[in-house]
Formats: structure tokens, C-alpha cells, sequence
């Protein structure tokens, strides 16, 4: 009794019209379409600008060349000096080598066709040296490893 009771009251209730639900679901598509392109935009823009700098900084590593002048250590002191042979600026200097735990930094520029002399204490005597060139984009140093050289130690004279 109570069954039917039940159904009589579904079956009496009134439901929303068509027209109002196809209304209420293409107000959701358009809702959840312009979340959608708005976020989809912000992220397209990063990773524009994102792609744009990597290529930019890919461009300046392209265009760096130097050579290690002299390389030589008195004990684990080394001095090596640096040329740079182009017109792009070389913000600075990674040096690693095989034999050293440790990665030494040289953070000041050098400038298009100049020279500079740079001296460095290693925690070990070393033979040779990889010297990778850093350049700059906003406060980040990003090294050019593609530009790579490496540089034999001899003891200074």
C-alpha cells in the first residue's frame, strides 16, 4: 500500500521542461568552454615565452667561442687565461674536470674580444680541466655546454 502510495506522489511531481534543460546545459558548455580557453590561453603564452628565452639563450650559446691561452697550476693554485673571440658576451665560467669532486664558478663577464686572467684554488692537483661558458638570461645562469673545451694543465713557470 505504501508502494503505491509512493509512485502516485513520482508520478505527480512536475519535472523541468525541455526547453529550460537544453537552456541549462548550453549555459554549462559555454561556462566550462570559457574556463577552459582562458586557462588554455595563460598556459600557451608561458610556454611561448618559456620556449622563446630557451632559443634565445641556445642562439647566444650558438654564437660564443674562447680559447684557454694558459692553463698552469703551482700546487692545486691554477691560472688560466681566457680569451673570448666573438662579439657575444660571455657572462661567466663553470670549471670541472674528472679528477675534482667539485664544481668551481667564475660569475664575471667577458666582454666581446677581451681577455682576462683568472686564478683558482682546486681541492685536488688536476691535469686537465673542462671549461663551459655561462650566459646570463634574467638572474639565471645557464651554461653552454655545446661550447665545451678543455684545457691541459701544465705546472706554471
Amino acid at each position: 500500500m505504501q508502494r503505491k502510495k509512493r509512485n502516485s506522489i513520482l508520478l505527480n511531481k512536475r519535472a523541468i521542461s525541455p526547453l529550460i534543460a537544453t537552456v541549462l546545459i548550453i549555459g554549462f558548455t559555454v561556462s566550462l568552454t570559457a574556463v577552459v580557453m582562458t586557462w588554455g590561453k595563460g598556459f600557451i603564452t608561458e610556454k611561448t615565452q618559456e620556449t622563446s628565452e630557451s632559443a634565445e639563450t641556445q642562439m647566444r650559446c650558438i654564437n660564443l667561442e674562447f680559447t684557454a691561452d694558459k692553463a698552469c697550476t703551482t700546487g692545486n693554485d691554477m691560472q688560466i687565461t681566457l680569451r673570448n673571440m666573438k662579439s657575444e658576451r660571455i657572462d661567466g665560467f663553470r670549471f670541472r674536470s674528472k679528477d675534482m669532486p667539485e664544481v668551481l664558478e667564475e660569475l664575471s663577464a667577458l666582454e666581446p674580444f677581451t681577455g682576462k686572467d683568472i686564478a683558482k684554488t682546486l681541492s685536488r692537483s688536476v691535469t686537465t680541466i673542462d671549461i663551459v661558458p655561462l650566459v646570463k638570461e634574467g638572474s639565471e645562469y645557464t651554461p653552454c655546454a655545446m661550447q665545451t673545451k678543455t684545457a691541459r694543465l701544465t705546472p706554471c713557470a
